[in-house]
């Protein structure tokens, strides 16, 4: 899968799994921290739904996000691009 068909499929698997955000019973009472790490795991789960599942799965994004967050100068667009996570790796591609 090419680069670009990869990123539509990771936003539109991002896009379904916010939408069936209101489908869970009670959200409405959740606070903001379960709300920002179930969002979190839901870019987890797009970009790769078969490492980042679950709770060890959320885990080992967790990891991953933290140090992709540490790396300094993240302002610049060509970086980002260039070096997605720590150490130049992507996440697998499916």
């Amino acid at each position: 899968m090419n680069k670009r068909m990869r990123m539509i499929k990771i936003v539109v698997t991002f896009q379904k799994y916010v939408a069936t955000y209101t489908n869970c019973q009670g959200y409405s009472e959740y606070s903001d921290s379960t709300f920002i790490h179930d969002m979190l795991y839901g870019i987890g789960l797009a970009i790769d739904s078969k490492v980042f599942k679950f709770s060890p799965g959320y885990e080992k994004w967790k990891r991953r996000l933290i140090a992709f967050l540490s790396q300094p100068d993240l302002t610049k667009s060509e970086k980002i691009n260039k070096q997605p996570f720590p150490g130049g790796k992507e996440a697998p591609h499916e």
